[in-house]
């Protein structure tokens, strides 16, 4: 059994309207080595990239890229979230361990949005291309602020993306036989 590492960071400001800049999330996985004790070179990114190639690192990004329309959409879907998330929390008191009494963050939202998808693109990618059976997975997020509402959120999106990843790799072993890793209890996607 092994444990993947999945360390996550990020670069640019939470966009919320259409001329912020964009946003990148960039995550990379490792097997059974934390990649906390990459020691990062921010000067010397080309001896970064080496490192995390000898460690058979797999990585993802994801991007905002505000366009016209971007900021008024997406304050509406944020104003209609924290409407019925906060309307939730003060009524039935359903769901208060993950939002804060002052509502939705519109930046750690984003931000939110962002490094999920970049999490859940770069474990497929892992599992697709090695035989592994995993035990466990760590995510490490650099450090980020959130209210203790939010982090409990966003952790357990993060928990609950486990079942529908492993569903879709498997699917994907059916439907795509010729890329799957042979073994012997025959293929595993």
């Amino acid at each position: 059994m092994s444990a993947a590492y999945i360390f996550g960071d990020e670069a640019g400001g939470m966009p919320v309207n259409d001329d912020d800049e964009v946003f990148v999330a960039a995550t990379f996985v490792c097997l059974d080595v934390p990649p906390i004790t990459l020691p990062i070179r921010r000067s010397n990114p080309v001896w970064t990239v080496r490192h995390l190639q000898e460690m058979s690192a797999y990585p993802s990004c994801v991007f905002v890229k505000p366009t016209p329309g971007y900021g008024a959409a997406w304050q509406t879907k944020l104003e209609l979230m924290d409407t019925m998330a906060r309307a939730q929390r003060l009524i039935t008191g359903r769901n208060a361990r993950y939002i804060p009494p002052a509502g939705l963050g519109a930046r750690n939202r984003v931000w939110g949005y962002v490094m999920k998808a970049s999490v859940a693109t770069v474990l497929p990618r892992l599992l697709l291309k090695r035989e592994v059976h995993l035990d466990r997975i760590v995510v490490i997020l650099d450090e980020k602020t959130l209210q203790d509402e939010e982090r409990h959120l966003f952790r357990t999106q993060l928990e609950n993306m486990a079942q529908p990843i492993v569903e879709v790799i498997l699917g994907a072993r059916d439907v795509f036989p010729e890329h799957a890793v042979p073994s012997e209890r025959g293929y595993v996607g």
